[in-house]
């Protein structure tokens, strides 16, 4: 009887801890790459892309106009496990932010602001 109550209280602490074998991926930063920050581009299908992070499950991405400090609309707002999404655009100003996250942890947003003429 001792060793099975042994055996399940080492099975619940391993259960327990398996946020220690999640890698922590607080301190990353998410590297846009395109649109840059300043970009102007034509209207039309305009790829998102970003660098991707390692221990990274899944990667939010949100595109809103003009400004997330003053949203009029929000364009897009997804959560993908690609580092790229496609989105067509009209002409007007817009930012788009990025976070990566797995079921642990998450970095915090890298953001970009660009202009489709």
């Amino acid at each position: 009887m001792r060793k099975i109550v042994f055996v399940i209280t080492i099975i619940t602490t391993l259960l327990s801890c398996e946020s220690f074998f999640i890698e922590d991926i607080s301190d990353e930063i998410v590297v846009a790459l395109a649109p840059l920050n300043g970009a102007e581009l034509n209207k039309g299908k305009i790829q998102f892309s970003w660098k991707s992070i390692d221990a990274a499950d899944t990667y939010q991405v949100e595109i809103v106009t003009p400004y997330f400090s003053s949203v009029q609309k929000v364009i897009k707002e997804v959560e993908i496990e690609e580092t790229s999404i496609d989105v067509n655009l009209e002409p007007g100003e817009y930012q788009w932010r990025v976070k990566a996250m797995n079921s642990e942890h998450e970095t915090g947003f890298t953001i970009s602001s660009f202009t489709v003429q």
